[in-house]
């Protein structure tokens, strides 16, 4: 994708401003709700993953660090459902369950 900026003030921000800083407001919500939806996309495969190989990853803590990431995702886009369809919500659902085993 493209460089896309989600607000236009003396700083630039980027979508990635928005997901660790829950200081900022997107004034571009056409962008930031697609990114909301594409980030979700994206989870759902890292957290299938995760639950794939959980027995085969040699280092817990790795695996550890790996599932804080998705779960402070997961998190995010929990604040964020009023732009997800309700087939992206069920797929949150699957995110869950995937990162609680």
């Amino acid at each position: 994708m493209a460089r896309r900026l989600l607000a236009s003030t003396n700083n630039e921000l980027e979508f990635g401003d928005f997901v660790l800083s829950p200081l900022h407001k997107p004034t571009n919500t056409r962008i930031f709700n697609a990114y909301v939806v594409r980030l979700l996309e994206l989870l759902a495969h890292y957290a299938e993953a995760l639950a794939l190989y959980r027995d085969n990853i040699d280092s817990y803590f790795e695996f550890k660090a790996h599932r804080s990431r998705v779960k402070y995702y997961f998190e995010f886009l929990g604040m964020h459902t009023n732009v997800l369809t309700a087939s992206e919500q069920i797929t949150l659902g699957f995110i869950r369950h995937h990162l609680e085993g």
